[in-house]
């Protein structure tokens, strides 16, 4: 029996509920758990997470126009450093660490000048400390530093019994809850923060944002329907994964863009109109729910647990690189990511054996600013894939992934310990 790759994480309950809760209670309900997760006095919701980012670059345009620069890492999502160039700032795009994958540290320090504003940080894969050396740094720089918390809500690490949450270091925490997070709401973002100048501000500014827009809305419930529907057992088996198997054996643009959305973007002229745009009540009210339902918990120490299965089972090959999980809890990924030797081959062996893996995950973000200097981002970009670990995945399955890929290894001739 196959497995899809991704799990649509909200419910199609959630959604028929939403119709009878209570909006403001709702509202409150969320931005308790939410401060208290984050240790952060204030939070403003907005239409999406890049609405969140913008709001706060014009912020940053308003309080010090001067200061035009802004560091982000090169390894991202590109839609993001695509609104701090039509923003006009100045963007050094910094390349990550080869093993950890998160950015380079002595790169940030060498970028810094007296007009960097900010530096957004993007919370992915594994690496917490070089967040408190960045605290240390901005603060001393008078530096705003933004936690991008979209790839995942809820990681912690432990300091003695306290949990400490990616997005409560730093000055600004953005998150999604997009379709595909593991907080769904088919669309929606925040803005958390214990600056009460950029909550008055973000806050001032999102009140005159337009309600989010019912078209757009309603498209997007019409594919969370859509995907249920592709990606339920029988269906995926029957059909879906052979049009996945299809598009990525034979690179067929139009359906790979369907399948990742992120490969759609183009350079734009304009921000978009409905990036200016406040959350949906109807999202507010599934978040509740998520927020409420126990099993969303339990699911995520699941594939913590698996992605320490997957780790123990691919730690001898040598044709693969693993992003080092130095603490179970504070993961910034979804699924399960590695390095992998000849990597378009290795995904269609896969496929052919039944077994659909995640191709793309972030671009190198360097063509959008004609920069050509990111090699380790480049690497990723080439040589990433990512294995399934949500809830769904059981051990005899993640055993078949890394039986397959052992064997890959080791019928290519390629050096296998």
């Amino acid at each position: 029996m196959k497995i899809p790759r991704v799990k649509i994480y909200m419910k199609f309950k959630y959604l028929l509920k939403s119709f009878f809760k209570n909006y403001n209670n709702s509202k409150l309900n969320i931005e308790n758990v939410i401060k208290s997760n984050l240790n952060h006095n204030f939070i403003i919701f907005t239409g999406m997470c890049r609405t969140g980012f913008l709001v706060i670059l014009e912020y940053l345009k308003n309080k010090y126009p001067e200061k035009k620069e802004i560091i982000i890492c090169s390894y991202n999502l590109k839609e993001m450093v695509d609104i701090a160039r039509l923003k006009d700032f100045k963007i050094k795009l910094i390349d990550i660490h080869h093993k950890s994958g998160v950015m380079n540290l002595d790169a940030i320090k060498d970028n810094i000048t007296n007009n960097t504003s900010a530096i957004l940080f993007t919370n992915m894969f594994n690496d917490k400390n070089i967040l408190f050396d960045l605290k240390d740094l901005c603060k001393n720089k008078n530096i705003l530093l933004i936690e991008d918390n979209a790839i995942y809500y809820g990681n912690y690490f432990l300091d003695g019994n306290k949990k400490i949450y990616s997005g409560s270091i730093g000055d600004v925490a953005l998150l999604s809850f997009g379709i595909m997070k593991n907080v769904s709401a088919l669309f929606g973002g925040a803005i958390v923060t214990s600056n009460p100048e950029i909550f008055k501000y973000t806050e001032k500014k999102i009140e005159s944002y337009s309600e989010f827009p019912k078209f757009i809305y309603i498209k997007q419930i019409i594919l969370f329907l859509m995907l249920k529907f592709f990606l339920s057992k029988y269906i995926y088996n029957l059909f879906f994964f052979y049009v996945i198997k299809f598009a990525t054996l034979n690179n067929i643009s139009i359906l790979l863009k369907a399948i990742y959305p992120s490969l759609k973007f183009e350079r734009k002229s304009k921000i978009p109109k409905f990036y200016h745009s406040k959350i949906s009540k109807t999202s507010v009210k599934i978040i509740d729910q998520i927020f409420n339902d126990k099993n969303n918990f339990e699911a995520e120490e699941l594939r913590k647990r698996n992605n320490g299965i997957y780790s123990d089972l691919l730690a001898k090959n040598k044709n693969i690189q693993l992003i080092n999980i130095t603490d179970a809890n504070f993961q910034n990924f979804l699924d399960f990511p590695i390095l992998v030797n000849n990597k378009v081959d290795l995904v269609n062996h896969m496929l052919k054996r039944g077994l659909e893996t995640r191709v793309y995950f972030y671009p190198n973000c360097e063509d959008i600013i004609d920069h050509n200097n990111n090699k380790n981002s480049n690497y990723f970009e080439e040589n990433l894939i990512c294995l399934p670990s949500h809830s769904e995945i059981n051990e005899n399955k993640i055993k078949d992934y890394c039986k397959k890929i052992n064997n890959f290894y080791q019928k290519n001739n390629e050096p296998n310990n």
